[in-house]
């Protein structure tokens, strides 16, 4: 039953997208072959069509240049001298800076290339696949020595420094200009730095004026390596987006931006006030170059105490969890937790919600297909002793009935793509990740095998967020490898140039990121560590993905959270929108526009003009072709929330299907320069420059541009190919589903 809900599913989405397509002009342009970088290129020579006055130069993505398939290039003017990015000794100097020196070796940015273990196979195993020259798309961020000085256009030998340089100090600090496209997209110079001579205020400027790049204080900076994607330049048939963290922050409450929900206010935050955090250094506050991020595992590697704790305070402000038992039904009411009553041989349902209020990205972020987190499920009786779990220990087994929070990529077969090998990447599968300040809902179900006693009650039901770096048969493969004869003479290397061994055999580091336990049963009391209507509306809102025809699970989650608001007092009107507002969204992917509407209207009565009623309400009316309503509801939505992509691609949508192309155009390329391979931006401008002036020789890049990283045709066949092949990919792609836990063995006696 539920695979032909799937398939319902993906056929009820694929028709809104067809018909949107229709409404916005016609059957998109017939596919046809575009090389790599044809996109960014310049009109054909031989295009006789003038210039059109009505049509300005289409947004196009950054095309590489000798590079490629990185983006990465030296200054206007300049060349690359490779060698000055090996530098790592001099900045560190007693009198310069050795505490950020000393910081920077235990980073990641220190251990991203080929001394790294776990890398390197990856980036070796991807140059089998596609070629040398493909891997240079690895390259750019990850072994910028290499990359500049063409040594990744062949085998890297084992005691070349060049391969155990990683993100110098002369990288970053090298950068004269950066972008968001991602993929390395920076100009790099390698001029000569000048050093200070103490006491001469000019020599000390011109040094710090050299290294300090305005674009080292841009995000840009960060986004140009933190955004990833593949294309036909790295031997991929269509575009594959990767890594994206920046997109997300970007459109979050911590970079200005509320058009998601109504929102408690957070403090503002970049990346560098998470990334690297302000430390006391030799002589001042400075930022620390640990950069932490979540590779916990290389931390133990290279046995860096204090790397690994940089990193685990850093994860554990990620998410928190929460348990909420709920009633049998086939809408699932949430019960209070004195309402459970467990029964043998009756199931016991519960929802364990996964919220997201400390990461600025989704959570986890990065290459997703190689984190390893997951929920651990425990229910105790109320002497302690264990009575069923799911998730718990680290073996695949254990794995196999955990909840997971990552993505699933597969091949052009649908089959699961493992071990990170790049190449093979086709669609992703299923997606577990948590949206920043948002939430996911897992469903765990257990049944008692037997009457409990007194005694027992209440019970207590524990859900713990798990984090492990790699999936457990990544690293055991990486740890096997390294066994091999290149694999010694790397680390042989790595111990001779940089004085340290890592050991890809190391146990992993395994950090309880948040825990919450629910009592239930008679006697339970209700918690007070968070409101219950907040409690309520998280799980109203993890639940808004679920199957269309399932929507009364997170109608009936958010009236809950609405009553218990009202019985509590009322709260704040912030408190009060924020659950209209979300009823009103599912009102609307209901179909009940006329409903919704009425929601979004009662929630700008409490909070007045709001990014995300705008929002909501555009994608509403879209939903039934009311263009006209639409379209002022998505300018509203722009005007409010201007570096949120989802504004822009919605409002050039709808005013394409009323025919306004010059605004359309103008939309659509507002929302590139956020966005610059969105397929649906980029489809808009190409539709709009074609009624704008259809003989025009630049409609013929925006045509290239929009080929080039058009959404798969394939996607769908491949998920569904997926689900059919694998149980896991089956139950994975349902937005919620069922986890059913494991009675405990009883001790013997």
């Amino acid at each position: 039953m539920q695979k032909q809900q799937v398939r319902r599913w993906l056929g009820a989405a694929v028709g809104a997208v067809l018909a949107l397509a229709a409404c916005q002009g016609g059957e998109p342009p017939q596919p046809k072959e575009v090389t790599a970088g044809s996109a960014g290129g310049a009109p054909p020579a031989s295009a006789a069509a003038p210039m059109s006055a009505a049509l300005t130069d289409p947004l196009l993505p950054q095309a590489p240049q000798e590079f490629s398939p990185s983006l990465g290039h030296p200054r206007a003017g300049e060349t690359i001298n490779a060698d000055f990015l090996v530098e790592i000794e001099v900045c560190g100097q007693a009198d310069c800076h050795p505490t950020v020196a000393s910081q920077w070796k235990d980073s990641m940015h220190r251990w991203s290339s080929f001394h790294n273990p776990f890398y390197r196979n990856v980036v070796e195993t991807f140059a089998q696949d596609n070629g040398r020259q493909a891997s240079r798309f690895c390259g750019g961020c990850h072994d910028p020595a290499l990359q500049y000085s063409g040594a990744m256009l062949s085998e890297v030998r084992p005691d070349d420094r060049r391969a155990h340089a990683g993100i110098t100090c002369t990288t970053c600090h090298g950068v004269a200009e950066a972008t968001i496209q991602g993929n390395t997209s920076v100009a790099i110079t390698t001029e000569p730095i000048p050093f200070p001579v103490p006491g001469d205020m000019d020599s000390l400027r011109a040094h710090m004026k050299r290294v300090g790049q305005p674009a080292l204080r841009t995000d840009a900076l960060c986004a140009s390596c933190h955004v990833g994607f593949m294309n036909k330049a790295s031997g991929h048939e269509v575009l594959v987006n990767g890594v994206n963290d920046f997109g997300p922050w970007r459109a979050s409450a911590y970079a200005g931006s509320n058009a998601s929900r109504i929102d408690d206010p957070v403090e503002p935050q970049r990346c560098v006030d998470c990334h690297m955090p302000t430390v006391q250094g030799e002589r001042k506050s400075i930022r620390s170059h640990r950069f932490p991020g979540g590779h916990t595992t290389m931390a133990a590697a290279i046995d860096s105490p204090d790397q690994l704790d940089a990193l685990t305070a850093l994860l554990k402000r990620g998410a928190r969890v929460d348990v909420l038992p709920l009633d049998a039904s086939d809408a699932r009411p949430t019960l209070r937790p004195d309402q459970v009553r467990p029964t043998p041989g009756q199931p016991l349902a519960f929802d364990v919600v996964v919220i997201n209020e400390g990461t600025g990205h989704r959570f986890p972020g990065g290459a997703q297909d190689l984190r390893d987190t997951w929920v651990e499920v425990h229910v105790r009786d109320a002497q302690g002793r264990l009575l069923a779990s799911a998730g718990e220990g680290q073996g695949e087994e254990a794995h196999e009935k955990a909840h997971r929070l990552r993505i699933e990529m597969v091949d052009l077969e649908g089959k699961a793509v493992e071990h990170h090998r790049a190449a093979h990447f086709r669609s992703k599968a299923w997606d577990t990740a948590v949206p920043t300040r948002g939430a996911r809902v897992a469903r765990y179900t257990w049944t008692p095998a037997a009457a409990l006693q007194p005694d027992q009650l209440p019970l207590q039901i524990q859900a713990r967020v798990m984090h492990r770096r790699l999936p457990e048969g990544f690293a055991q493969a990486r740890c096997e490898e390294s066994k091999t004869p290149r694999g010694k003479a790397f680390l042989d290397n790595t111990q001779r140039l940089t004085g340290v061994r890592p050991n890809p055999c190391v146990e992993q580091p395994v950090v309880e990121l948040a825990a919450w336990t629910t009592p239930v049963g008679p006697g339970a009391a209700l918690s007070d560590a968070q409101p219950w209507w907040r409690r309520l509306y998280y799980r109203g809102l993890g639940l808004e993905d679920v199957l269309q025809e399932r929507l009364q699970e997170p109608q009936r989650a958010l009236e809950d959270a609405q009553q218990a608001l009202a019985s509590a007092g009322g709260g704040e009107p912030r408190d009060r929108a924020r659950i209209l507002l979300e009823l009103g969204r599912v009102r609307g992917r209901q179909g009940r526009t006329d409903d919704a509407e009425a929601l979004f209207k009662q929630a700008e009565a409490l909070v007045g003009p709001h990014p995300a009623i705008a929002l909501a309400r555009g994608e509403s009316t879209a939903r039934v072709w009311r263009w006209k309503e639409s379209a002022a509801a998505y300018r509203q939505a722009a005007d409010l929330a201007p570096n949120d992509e989802r504004t822009w691609r919605g409002l050039a949508q709808a005013l394409g299907s009323l025919g306004d192309a010059e605004a359309s155009y103008e939309a659509a390329q507002r929302g590139l320069a956020l966005e610059p391979r969105d397929p649906f931006l980029l489809r808009s401008q190409l539709l709009a420059a074609k009624r704008l002036d259809p003989k025009d020789p630049r409609v013929k890049l925006a045509h290239d541009a929009f080929l080039a990283n058009e959404r798969d045709p394939q996607a769908n066949a491949i998920q569904i190919a997926c689900a059919d092949q694998s149980a896991e990919c089956w139950l994975e792609r349902l937005p919620v589903h069922e986890h059913a836990l494991v009675n405990a063995t009883p001790p013997a006696p």
